[in-house]
C-alpha cells in the first residue's frame, strides 16, 4: 500500500505585473510537463509565461497583436515545453492553433499546423502526446511533430447526444479518457483497441441537468471527473468515480458531493482532490473526501478565487483571484510505502 504526503509551499503570491498591461484575472492555466514554466491565459488581453524557478521575470504574450486569437474565446491551453511553443483551444466551433515562440513582440507566431476544433486539450506527463476532445471523438497527436496519430471514437451503441468536454491522459501515457456533461466517462487505449464506457443514466448515474465538467483524472484502474453546476446562491460540485478496470457487474460507478466550496479540481492522476474557499484556503482531500492537509497561506479577504488548475504531475497548483492576484503552490507530494 502507499499514501501521499503533502507539504504545500507557496511559490508565488503576487499581483499581475503592471508593466505587462494585463488586468483580467487568469482563467486558464497550462504547466510545462517539467513544472518549470506556467502559462496563464487572461482572455483576449494575452497570456503570461511565469518562470517557476524564479530565474527570469514574467513574459507577456500579446494576444491583441494576433488576429487568430483576439476574436475567439479561449477555452483551453497546453504548454509543450522545451521551447516548442503552446496550443490554444477555442471550443468546437473554431480550430485550435499551435504557436511557436519567437523573439520580440508579440512573443509568438502561429505555425502552419492544421489542428482540430476542440473543447479541451491535454498533454501527457512526459510531454510526448497531446489529446483533443473534439466533441464526438478524441484525437491523439504527437507532441513533438504536432502530427495526428489516431482518432478514437465511441462505438455506435455508445454515442450520446452530450459532447465530450474534458480530456486526460494517464501517467503512463497508455490510456486516455473523456467526460461529458452527464458525467459519463469513456476510456480508450492509446496504442491498442481497449475501449470502455461507463453506464448511462438508465442504469448508471443520474446527476440531473446543468452540470459542466471542470477537470478529469485517470490511472490504470480509475477514471474520475469533477463537475460543477452554478446556482443562484452557490456553485455545486460533484466527484464522479468509476473503476473501469474491474471485471463483472459494474458496482464501482458512483458520485459524491463536495462540501460547500468556491472551487474544486482533481489532478490528472486520481490520488486526491483539491477544494478552495472563496478566500483561498486550500484543502487537499483523498478521493473519498477524507481531509489530508490544508493551508491558509495565500488566503485573503481581498478578491475571491475565480479559477484554479493543477499540473500534469499533480505537484503544482495555481489559483487566480478576482483582483488579478496569482498564487502558485508546490504541493510537494511524496509517496510513502506502508506496511
Amino acid at each position: 500500500m502507499r499514501r501521499l504526503e503533502f507539504a504545500p509551499t507557496l511559490l508565488l503570491h503576487l499581483p499581475l505585473p503592471i508593466e505587462l498591461d494585463i488586468k483580467k484575472p487568469a482563467s486558464i492555466f497550462a504547466f510545462a510537463p517539467d513544472d518549470k514554466v506556467l502559462l496563464t491565459v487572461h482572455g483576449n488581453e494575452g497570456g503570461i509565461l511565469w518562470d517557476l524557478t524564479l530565474a527570469s521575470s514574467p513574459r507577456k504574450l500579446d494576444f491583441k497583436q494576433d488576429g487568430t486569437v483576439s476574436t475567439q474565446l479561449i477555452t483551453s491551453a497546453v504548454l509543450l515545453g522545451e521551447g516548442r511553443g503552446f496550443i490554444l483551444g477555442f471550443g468546437i466551433n473554431h480550430p485550435a492553433r499551435h504557436y511557436e515562440m519567437v523573439d520580440g513582440s508579440p512573443g509568438f507566431g502561429a505555425s502552419e499546423k492544421t489542428l482540430p476544433a476542440a473543447n479541451d486539450i491535454a498533454i501527457s506527463q512526459d510531454g510526448k502526446i497531446i489529446v483533443f476532445s473534439t466533441g464526438t471523438t478524441v484525437e491523439v497527436w504527437d507532441a513533438t511533430t504536432v502530427e495526428l496519430k489516431r482518432v478514437l471514437s465511441p462505438t455506435a451503441d455508445d454515442i450520446r447526444p452530450s459532447l465530450f468536454e474534458k480530456v486526460v491522459i494517464s501517467g503512463d501515457s497508455r490510456i486516455t479518457a473523456a467526460v461529458n456533461a452527464t458525467g459519463q466517462l469513456n476510456v480508450w487505449g492509446i496504442e491498442d483497441d481497449f475501449y470502455k464506457v461507463s453506464p448511462d443514466r438508465e442504469c448508471g448515474l443520474d446527476l440531473g441537468d446543468g452540470w459542466q465538467p471542470a477537470s478529469i483524472s485517470l490511472d490504470k484502474i480509475f477514471a474520475m471527473a469533477v463537475l460543477r453546476r452554478p446556482g443562484p446562491s452557490q456553485t455545486d460540485w460533484v466527484l464522479v468515480r468509476w473503476g473501469f478496470a474491474y471485471q463483472g457487474p459494474d458496482r464501482t460507478l458512483y458520485y459524491q458531493d463536495f462540501p460547500p466550496c468556491a472551487l474544486a479540481c482533481i489532478p490528472p492522476s486520481p490520488d486526491f482532490v483539491i477544494m478552495l474557499t472563496a478566500q483561498g484556503r486550500v484543502v487537499v482531500k483523498d478521493t473519498v473526501m477524507f481531509p489530508i492537509c490544508w493551508t491558509d497561506k495565500g488566503a485573503s479577504k481581498k478578491g475571491k478565487v475565480v479559477a484554479c488548475g493543477s499540473s500534469g504531475s499533480g505537484k503544482m497548483l495555481a489559483v487566480a483571484r478576482s483582483n488579478g492576484r496569482l498564487a502558485v503552490w508546490r504541493l510537494n507530494t511524496q509517496e510513502v510505502r506502508m506496511g
